[in-house]
């Protein structure tokens, strides 16, 4: 059972308002001075709070959260989702015992809010992307107060709770009344009120009197009283020059004002539908920002708003805007290729059938059916998706490209990491990972590596690759690869999910895995480019040799004895000892002529040429029967047209002196 304290007491009392009503004051409690801090908020942008609610509603196994922002004045913000919700022992459990959680222990098992075999997953077999219990607070970047309202299914009531959090300085932390070790971080009022929908649940949570600088960045305020500083100025030395207007954005309100002061301007049509909207979107994006690194990043592209739905679409469990690569069939004009996970070795191709999946073809597990049936997102209207999509042809100047298609390398891990311990490693690891090469990557945002725990994130692309040290500038640019833990990592998270324990053993195994695998992508690539150039000059080679034929032919025809034909030019190395002595013509056929090379000098002038298409001798033998039509080589001694011979290739291409 439960222990006994402040949250059961709690619970007791908030159930006990479902027959007496009223309100139930109450505290916000921490167990460590630490996390007291951190509920005053460790987030950098509001993308990131909205990330975390986000999360907290796919672990309470929702299938749909819509998100209302109040734009464009954001006055408000409201987080509803339709998971399991919380009964009273759940909510009090989440208000006395911030940074606590229930999720990955057995306390979850008996509150519910975790798989009854396996606290790692949801109630419904999710693997759980939450561990700590402070996703909720994430809105203190945001507000100081609001509101939870909660139900569970069955139940012919709602919980509601009204949150006011404190502003801790490390003043007053440090002179904070500390009772049994906890903090208090807050004030909250509970309530219950009737429901007439017993069969519906799930949670909303209401964020109330937003802070001014949250609002103002929401906004992009202070580049729209710049912009239009700028260009309201009359004297011409107040006109500073600035950066553009966003190509997009909501448009911009002053405080106070009913109308727009700048008006909206959407990379989609009104009558667009809530999907179709976010389709518009990134073909905007990828217009704007994708071809060339001359081109505006997509925080300029987009306004603050804009560009945070495209962070949240990023970082959430969501299907793809078109396709899981891994889900990619055989049938694709994509050049599939499987990572080796020993030192120093080379990918090898992955052969899939027309209707076959990589995934099937290498029985990975990181995009298996969700349990729950699918996990949506809903922003003001728009549905958002995974803005990911990777093309089966080739992008950008056919021209420059090597490759006939794009290539695509997949790998997947499971490491004990060796003979470290667990209380030291972290235990095994498990991940599955794809690179994927285009001639162009776009939109350029999606350059890089992005990591995936349990398939959420909290960063962006990162286009150096985990610090991958050898330069590959421009092959590095044309590659986006993500990589899908199954197992392991999250130990190395930092709180903010935006950054990583670079020291932790996960990542460090992580990273030289990365680096070894970019190793097999572009040497592959070199091989690839390598045997394109190689087959290109050989069909350079053989149209050129097919030119000359005609030419000597046409030649011949028209300057040569009509009596006679072209000669076969033979060239061979010098006579050893007690072979026949070449000096006299009379050894061959008249239609031959044959000439003599040091051997050592032939094996060279015969190699493939680094740059014109023909070698010496074909040049130099070319320029002898054109010679013969002319019948220059008739009275010239056998011997001399070996020094003419010799003379012609020396002159093409001179043996240099090495002394």
């Amino acid at each position: 059972m439960i222990d006994t304290d402040d949250a059961t007491l709690l619970a007791k009392q908030i159930n006990e308002l479902k027959e007496r009503g009223g309100d139930l004051p109450s505290q916000l409690t921490v167990d460590d001075r630490v996390l007291a801090r951190i509920t005053d908020g460790i987030y950098r942008r509001p993308s990131a709070a909205l990330r975390e609610l986000i999360f907290n509603a796919y672990d309470a196994d929702a299938t749909e959260v819509v998100i209302d922002t109040g734009a464009p004045r954001f006055e408000y913000i409201s987080v509803r989702d339709n998971g399991r919700g919380m009964d009273e022992h759940t909510l009090a459990n989440l208000f006395k015992h911030i940074g606590g959680s229930s999720k990955r222990t057995h306390k979850g098992i008996e509150l519910g809010t975790v798989h009854s075999e396996d606290p790692d997953l949801t109630p419904m077999g999710r693997k759980l992307i939450g561990k700590i219990g402070i996703g909720m607070f994430a809105v203190t970047h945001l507000t100081t107060h609001f509101r939870v309202i909660t139900k569970r299914k069955g139940q012919s009531h709602r919980l509601i709770a009204e949150v006011w959090m404190k502003t801790w300085t490390e003043e007053n932390l440090r002179n904070a009344p500390e009772d049994d070790g906890e903090f208090v971080t807050g004030d909250v009022v509970f309530s219950v009120e009737p429901a007439s929908d017993p069969d519906t649940h799930g949670t909303e949570i209401v964020l109330l009197e937003i802070r001014e600088q949250t609002r103002n960045n929401l906004k992009s305020s202070d580049f729209w009283e710049n912009h239009l500083e700028t260009t309201q100025a009359t004297d011409p030395l107040d006109q500073k020059s600035e950066r553009l207007p966003p190509q997009f954005h909501i448009g911009y309100v002053r405080k106070n004002e009913i109308e727009y002061t700048i008006p909206p301007k959407m990379p989609w049509a009104d009558s667009d539908d809530d999907t179709q909207r976010f389709r518009e979107l990134y073909r905007k994006v990828v217009e704007g920002t994708g071809t060339t690194t001359k081109n505006p990043d997509i925080e300029e592209y987009l306004d603050t708003y804009l560009g945070m739905i495209w962070l949240l679409s990023l970082s959430a469990p969501l299907e793809y805007l078109d396709e899981n690569p891994l889900l990619f069939r055989g049938s694709k004009t994509i050049d599939f290729y499987q990572l080796q996970n020993k030192a120093r070795s080379q990918a090898q191709p992955l052969t899939i059938s027309k209707d076959e999946t990589i995934s099937e073809a290498m029985n990975l597990e990181s995009n298996s059916p969700d349990p729950c049936g699918g996990f949506s997102v809903f922003v003001d209207g728009i549905a958002l998706k995974r803005p990911v999509l990777l093309p089966d042809t080739l992008l950008g100047n056919r021209k420059k490209v090597r490759a006939e298609n794009p290539m695509m390398f997949v790998g997947k891990v499971q490491t004990s990491l060796g003979t470290i311990p667990a209380d030291r490693g972290g235990g095994g690891l498990e991940f599955e990972a794809y690179f994927y090469w285009n001639s162009l990557i776009v939109p350029k945002q999606n350059r890089g590596i992005l990591i995936r725990i349990n398939n959420a994130s909290g960063v962006l692309y990162d286009d150096r690759f985990m610090d991958y040290q050898i330069s590959e500038l421009n092959r590095l640019s044309q590659i986006t690869a993500e990589i899908f833990i199954i197992k392991g990592l999250d130990p190395a998270l930092n709180i903010d999910r935006e950054s990583f324990n670079v020291s932790h053993p996960h990542y460090q195994y992580l990273t030289k895995w990365v680096h070894a695998a970019l190793r097999q992508v572009t040497n592959k690539l070199k091989d690839v480019g390598k045997k394109s150039r190689d087959e290109e000059k050989s069909n350079v080679r053989a149209t050129v040799l097919t030119a000359i034929e005609s030419h000597l032919n046409d030649v011949w025809e028209k300057k040569a004895d009509a009596l006679t034909s072209k000669p076969d030019i033979i060239i061979i190395s010098d006579p050893k000892d007690g072979q026949t002595d070449f000096t006299e013509k009379t050894a061959h056929q008249d239609s031959e002529l044959v000439f003599k090379l040091d051997k050592q000098r032939l094996e060279v002038l015969s190699r493939p040429p680094t740059q014109p298409p023909l070698t010496t001798i074909e040049q130099a033998k070319a320029v002898m029967v054109v010679l013969s039509a002319y019948n220059l080589l008739d009275e010239i001694p056998y011997i001399k047209q070996q020094d003419l011979f010799t003379d012609i290739i020396n002159a093409l291409s001179p043996e240099l002196d090495n002394d």
